[in-house]
């Protein structure tokens, strides 16, 4: 399936009041699909391992997981410039 973007239910007012966990991924075509997992932050994770150029708007995960990401981008460029010091200094 070529899947465009990953995000939380459109704010309908009927929608958000019978299905508060939904998930919906939209198509290259527009087309919808709903899903309704019970681990959330799992699930997405596992749809973006899976398709790296989703676009993801999932507050849940985004909130989590970019700030992991930011985390060990900012540790790996700490470890780079350490290793070019060291290598620089032999």
């Amino acid at each position: 399936m070529h899947c465009e973007t990953i995000c939380d239910p459109v704010p309908r007012w009927a929608d958000l009041a019978t299905r508060p966990h939904a998930i919906e991924i939209y198509t290259d075509v527009k087309k919808r699909y709903c899903f309704f997992p019970k681990q959330r932050v799992e699930f997405v994770h596992e749809v973006m391992k899976a398709n790296k150029r989703i676009h993801c708007t999932v507050q849940e995960y985004t909130d989590v997981y970019r700030i992991l990401e930011k985390r060990d981008r900012k540790e790996r460029r700490k470890a780079e410039k350490k290793a070019a010091k060291e290598a620089q200094s032999k």
